[in-house]
């Protein structure tokens, strides 16, 4: 059994479409944790009406905001291969097979993405072009290329990824993706396996953050100090895998 991980909040506008898409392809025994952060929309109404007994859904009544909205949904799920979906995207008709195809020998894998506007028109770009993504403590410190949506990773990393740092200023996509680096195999395939919707009020931006400059050296220190703190805590292990 594996498990889509989708955290939710007012996504009626495309929830539909992107549960759609993972549900045609996704194995009879698999599970879709969904956590919901309060929705006032018709989302949670609309993934009911799906009927769809692979759904779980989960109410986010710890502390709000897309990181622990996700780790609500990581700490349910119970699969071996874990798949992380955002609730506004359309997964492309092999994604789950190719990711899996690649999970056998490795334990983060990332792939790339066909960029689109809000009515799924695309705009002529994919994730890579755009944001250099790729493996690299010093690259990813730099600027983060690991993009939760389009991640799947063994679920035995959550012993060390879990909680996540208690920091707004690392997402648990980042960090998923350094706890990977450090115990285990990561890799980042060019296949664009689904489409990237990116509209008005979708939660990453991917162009240059208009954030003062003072907060992005602070964001990075915050980063580095909780990645440091992992690798001592954890050094024996990381030597052994080497």
């Amino acid at each position: 059994m594996n498990s889509v991980c989708l955290a939710t909040y007012n996504g009626a506008k495309y929830i539909k479409d992107q549960l759609d898409s993972i549900l045609s392809q996704i194995a009879s025994d698999d599970e879709v944790i969904i956590s919901d952060d309060g929705s006032v929309d018709a989302t949670i109404d609309i993934i009911c009406s799906l009927n769809d007994d692979r759904i779980k859904i989960f109410h986010n009544d710890g502390r709000h905001g897309f990181n622990y909205n996700f780790e609500n949904a990581l700490k349910n799920a119970k699969g071996d291969y874990i798949f992380m979906s955002d609730q506004d995207d359309v997964w492309f008709s092999n994604k789950y097979n190719v990711m899996l195809s690649y999970l056998k020998e490795n334990d983060v894998v990332h792939h790339n993405s066909e960029l689109t506007n809000g009515e799924m028109v695309s705009l002529g770009k994919d994730l890579y072009e755009m944001c250099d993504n790729r493996c690299g403590f010093w690259h990813n410190l730099k600027k983060t290329t690991y993009y939760g949506s389009h991640m799947a990773f063994n679920s035995k990393l959550l012993q060390y990824a879990l909680p996540l740092p208690k920091t707004t200023e690392i997402g648990h996509d980042v960090w998923l993706g350094f706890v990977g680096t450090m115990m285990g195999k990561v890799l980042f395939i060019d296949e664009k396996l689904m489409c990237y919707r990116r509209h008005e009020g979708a939660f990453c931006a991917l162009f240059k953050s208009d954030r003062p400059l003072y907060i992005k050296i602070w964001k990075r220190i915050i980063t580095f100090f909780y990645e440091v703190k992992f690798i001592i805590q954890h050094l024996h292990l990381i030597i052994k895998k080497k």
